[in-house]
């Protein structure tokens, strides 16, 4: 890292744009500005972060680098652009502002003259971000290269800009992960074709939150969960064929596979969703989103369609792990904290009632999203790349 560093200082840029997601997947926000930008300007080079898992994924006309190689470091220096999906972190360090060990790894973490770092963070927060976390250690200081990162509604504005104490700027462009959601004009059919997903048949997808406990993170759930009773009561209240997805954690998912329970519960069409990196094209393909904590929910709210939350370690969750920004009864979705109770729930569910609380709840938050994102960050990179200008971005008020 030193090396990459001090030849940052010397050498020149290279043309290229590097892009990382979740260190290594190609997935979330850069790929949506990714595929935005081959499109407006398909000379220029694209290079993404890959881990060995993920590196079949990112399609060929893209080159890839390993996540932690010398090769990572080097182009994370000497791009011309760099475009992540957290907060501009490269170095994370427990040590004192202004001490000699802040003054080091502040020098070595910096980027290099004239590169522009756009980082989109990662979905609308309910669970607590930054310095606002229960987690935090006010020992450890962050340093973020980012010249701005992104919101999708004023929720989310106000809090990546106290959360990370106003380090960078926040602009209004709406969310690019979430631009398929608002425009609902890609083929269906055949992103289901793509992910496995059965095209005869309604998705009820299940997408809980990270947990430390694999238990909770989705594996209780799963072994627990009575899928003809819930099957049934699906039908009878939204009709036709349904099954269910699962979408998890990878150290879950190896769980999973560890208990067979696809094949415990195989007289019930259970379906993988963690084929692809792309959580967005998941929730298109939905017609239903159960989850309990997770981000996902609000990105879903686009659509209008059912979000059930699940949250059976409810009290738990709420004080004893990250924190919350708000409480789940303050949300437009039914939640409930026993199975019982969802199958219950899912056959009173009233539409028209939900709909007019989703809607209610998108203006309160000050929702401005309108498919739209990838566009006005792919055209802020190409006026970069063209004249060294930075901020032409093009920001967008609340539509509600």
């Amino acid at each position: 890292m030193f090396f990459c560093r001090l030849m940052a200082a010397i050498l020149p840029a290279k043309k290229c744009v590097l892009f990382c997601s979740f260190y290594g997947k190609y997935s979330d926000n850069p790929r949506y500005i990714s595929n935005e930008l081959s499109l407006s300007y398909p000379d220029m080079k694209q290079i993404w972060v890959v881990t060995d898992m993920q590196v079949n994924q990112v399609p060929e006309i893209f080159g890839k680098v390993l996540f932690g190689s010398f090769h990572y470091y080097w182009l994370l220096f000497l791009s011309q652009v760099v475009v992540d999906n957290s907060s501009g972190l490269r170095t994370f360090i427990s040590c004192t502002p202004g001490t000699l060990q802040f003054k080091v790894c502040k020098w070595l973490a910096k980027k290099r003259r004239n590169q522009y770092n756009i980082s989109t963070w990662h979905g609308t927060p309910l669970k607590k971000i930054g310095v606002d976390a229960l987690d935090y250690d006010d020992k450890k200081a962050f340093i973020s290269n980012a010249d701005y990162s992104i919101a999708g509604c004023e929720h989310t504005y106000s809090l990546i800009k106290s959360a990370f104490r106003n380090s960078f700027k926040v602009f209004k462009t709406g969310t690019p992960r979430n631009d398929i959601l608002c425009k609902n004009n890609v083929d269906v059919i055949s992103i289901k074709k793509k992910l496995s997903l059965p095209t005869d048949k309604k998705i009820i997808l299940f997408a809980p939150t990270f947990r430390k406990d694999s238990d909770l993170g989705g594996l209780k759930q799963l072994n627990t969960i009575n899928y003809e009773l819930l099957l049934n009561n699906l039908n009878m209240k939204f009709g036709g064929d349904w099954c269910f997805v699962f979408r998890v954690h990878s150290c879950v998912k190896s769980d999973i596979e560890r208990q067979n329970i696809t094949k415990k519960f195989k007289q019930f069409e259970l379906v993988d969703g963690n084929q692809g990196d792309d959580m967005a094209e998941y929730l298109y393909c939905a017609d239903i989103l159960l989850t309990d904590y997770s981000s996902s929910m609000f990105d879903y709210l686009l659509t209008e369609r059912p979000c059930f939350l699940y949250t059976p370690d409810l009290f738990e969750y709420m004080n004893c792990e990250r924190g919350v920004y708000m409480g789940v009864d303050t949300l437009p979705f039914p939640y409930v904290i026993n199975l019982d109770d969802l199958y219950e729930t899912i056959l009173n569910f009233d539409e028209e009632g939900y709909v007019e609380k989703v809607r209610s709840y998108q203006k309160k938050i000050g929702n401005f999203e309108d498919g739209n994102a990838s566009k006005r960050i792919s055209d802020d990179i190409i006026t970069f790349l063209k004249t060294k200008t930075k901020y032409t971005l093009n920001t967008v008020d609340c539509k509600w």
